[in-house]
């Protein structure tokens, strides 16, 4: 029994339904596992459609529910858009005989056939560019959503004002947390590090590189890690989440991460090599960062020209194009990276659903 009635967007699409009891779903086999849970695939008895169950791990009893998946699933509640993984409903599996032992709870979301990271892993796939581009336009169309401040439809009934703010921080781009379906469909998934953000986004070239708050540093994954967190900076921006945008780029036309540190050191060293060494013009007050320390210097100069190799033997548009964008988004001063590229949108088209069948 549904415990929340359904909710729909003014398109027309499910939201957030409530809670259900487990029994709703036929397990299907498991996806995977790891510390944020296991997941596995089913099939709703109530409408024939295949979801992911994501089953939260209780560690600690003793501790509550997890704070991680407590902000996952608030956040997740609240947000509503096709390049983001839809929470539909929160599932319920009661023990039997087993005293006091708390309930186990699972996310439900629709099923996504492959994560990006899988999809470049297997030597078979091979993305064109406009695939690139395809993949690229729908993550930051994603972003732009969680990051700004998007426009209601003018048909939504009672609107008080015609904006609504979301002004999330994810703190965990990465291409392992980026969903992609058969039909080329791009979501980004995992809001367990995910905040709400204070602050009107930074505008590049328009200052803002710093938020008027303290957040933790211990967020996203150190390959997708971008300098001002390995230099310790505790205000900082959503252009944490655009620089690992950066690197999910790079990825897709290398194939495999492009700054894969060995340490939160190493990590700031293959930054500096490839994009030059920070410095007070470039990115004021880094000196003075807790994580500096006099530890780098050397390479004053981007070195991403000579990085990038010719894209898939098709010649030096794509490679141009990339190191075009690919500087855009590692910028080292926060204020100046870039939140969007229009060239994405040209060329682009839907991914061949073939590709993931072979």
């Amino acid at each position: 029994m549904v415990v929340a009635s359904l909710e729909r967007d003014n398109n027309g699409s499910s939201r957030f339904r409530g809670c259900t009891g487990i029994r709703e779903y036929e397990f299907l086999g498991k996806l995977g596992e790891g510390t944020f849970g296991e997941v596995y695939k089913a099939r709703s008895k109530r409408d024939g459609s295949t979801v992911a169950l994501k089953k939260i791990l209780m560690h600690n009893e003793k501790d509550g529910f997890p704070i991680t998946a407590l902000r996952e699933i608030k956040l997740l509640k609240m947000l509503s858009h096709s390049n983001i993984l839809q929470l539909r409903e929160m599932a319920v599996e009661r023990s039997k005989g087993e005293g006091r032992k708390k309930p186990s709870m699972y996310m439900v979301t629709p099923y996504m056939e492959h994560d990006l990271s899988g999809l470049l892993e297997n030597p078979a796939v091979q993305f064109s560019e406009p695939q690139i581009k395809c993949y690229m336009l729908q993550l930051l169309e994603g972003l732009k959503y969680l990051h700004g401040v998007i426009p209601f439809p003018k048909t939504v009934p009672g609107s008080v004002s015609n904006l609504t703010q979301n002004r999330i921080l994810h703190r965990d781009m990465k291409a392992a947390n980026l969903l992609i379906s058969n039909r080329g469909i791009l979501q980004i998934a995992d809001f367990g590090l995910a905040r709400p953000y204070d602050e009107p986004p930074p505008q590049p070239g328009k200052g803002g590189g710093e938020a008027k708050r303290d957040y933790t540093t211990l967020v996203v994954t150190r390959w997708y890690r971008p300098p001002e967190l390995l230099l310790q900076l505790r205000r900082y921006t959503t252009a944490i989440d655009m620089w690992g945008v950066g690197c999910v780029f790079g990825e897709m036309f290398k194939g495999k991460p492009i700054l894969a540190g060995t340490s939160d050191l190493n990590q700031a060293q293959l930054i500096f090599n490839l994009v030059g060494t920070p410095s007070e013009e470039n990115m004021p007050g880094w000196s003075s960062l807790p994580g500096c320390e006099g530890r780098f210097g050397g390479r004053p100069d981007s070195n991403v020209d000579s990085y990038v190799p010719t894209y898939n033997g098709v010649g030096e548009q794509p490679r141009d194009a990339y190191v075009n964008n690919r500087r855009d988004y590692s910028r080292e001063n926060p204020s100046r990276r870039r939140s969007r590229s229009p060239s994405f949108r040209e060329g682009s088209r839907p991914a061949d659903r073939d590709l993931y069948r072979r």
